[in-house]
């Protein structure tokens, strides 16, 4: 029995749009003050209250499916591509 693990085209795909979505995320809040200066609190609130209802919103999928996790669902939502 080989015990070799790979990873396929579709999850590094996902695991090169996790770390570009991290990039993104982190050099967030220099770009705001660049972009517009002394209105950056008022757009930090909204981003956070965005932010906020997308963790509710993945929090309540997560109870509709106890035991899932999210690959589960992707598929769910979507389609299974393997």
């Amino acid at each position: 029995m080989n015990n070799n693990y790979k990873i396929g085209n579709v999850e590094a795909i996902f695991a090169i749009s996790i770390i570009m979505v991290n990039r993104i995320i982190l050099n967030l809040p220099y770009s705001i003050l660049e972009n517009t200066g002394t209105g950056s609190l008022l757009n930090l609130i909204y981003i956070g209250i965005i932010g906020l209802l997308f963790v509710l919103l993945i929090n309540k999928l997560f109870k509709a499916f106890p035991n899932s996790d999210i690959i589960d669902l992707a598929e769910y939502s979507g389609r299974k591509y393997i």
